[in-house]
């Protein structure tokens, strides 16, 4: 009876030494998937994204970065905050849910404004009466312009706001559509 306990005993272990080695060996050729929201696809964070995907296929084959675009910084947040993502990248600006971590600082934001010589703006006061293209509407750069102009003194009313993608956007600018450009990121 005791021999049979130990027999027992014994081929109890090996099977689950076999079921725990043949689980160790499938995870170690699993690839997780992590989903990275970044921006437009015409945008420098799309692109980061991309690379940043890229790099850790290289290093790491057993992660793969799934890179998503969307409408930027404000949605990223949202899509992060419900855990519909596992990373996004928002613009420093961006308030943060209690429920997601910084992880990173990749780049100082800096404001950017960029005009037609003919149209003769020289400071953020000479958009009054002008046409500026900005950045998609929900992107942290769109959200940026707003405030920034308001500290100069101007209301939505004083020019035209028209959002389209950066591409878009500096076509119009060459095109003499709009006046004034303020992009995402240069």
């Amino acid at each position: 009876m005791q021999n049979r306990l130990i027999l027992i005993i014994v081929l109890l272990s090996l099977e689950a030494s076999g079921v725990f080695t043949w689980q160790w060996l499938r995870d170690r050729q699993r690839v997780h998937t992590l989903v990275l929201v970044t921006g437009g696809e015409e945008g420098e964070y799309y692109a980061f994204g991309q690379a940043l995907a890229q790099v850790v296929a290289r290093h790491q084959p057993h992660l793969r970065i799934a890179v998503r675009a969307t409408a930027g910084s404000l949605q990223n947040q949202s899509l992060l905050a419900a855990g519909d993502v596992d990373l996004a990248i928002l613009q420093s600006d961006t308030l943060m849910s209690p429920k997601t971590q910084a992880i990173a600082l990749l780049f100082p934001e800096v404001f950017h404004l960029i005009a037609r010589r003919p149209s003769q703006i020289q400071s953020v006061s000479d958009l009054r009466g002008k046409r500026i293209a900005l950045m998609p509407t929900g992107s942290g750069s769109y959200r940026l312009f707003w405030p920034l102009s308001q500290h100069y003194g101007l209301a939505e009313t004083d020019f035209v706001a028209i959002p389209m993608t950066s591409d878009a956007a500096y076509v119009a600018l060459q095109q003499g559509r709009v006046d004034a450009l303020s992009p995402g990121d240069l």
